[in-house]
């Protein structure tokens, strides 16, 4: 999932980085992008514990 938004998101032409982990059998990341020229961020945390259903949170703003 992490690699969707990073790929989705440079594409859009968005400046991306990318952070993961794994620890106690969860797993996630956190994919930061940003816009200059619209100012515009978008954030998205990933997490998935245990084998359970992946969770993702998904941050946008625009704007001064």
């Amino acid at each position: 999932m992490i690699e969707h938004y990073r790929a989705a998101l440079e594409g859009a032409g968005y400046a991306v980085s990318v952070n993961t982990y794994t620890q106690d059998g969860s797993q996630g990341g956190m994919v930061n992008a940003s816009h200059e020229g619209e100012k515009r961020t978008v954030v998205v945390i990933v997490s998935a514990e245990g084998g359970g259903p992946t969770k993702a949170v998904v941050t946008y703003n625009q704007g001064g």
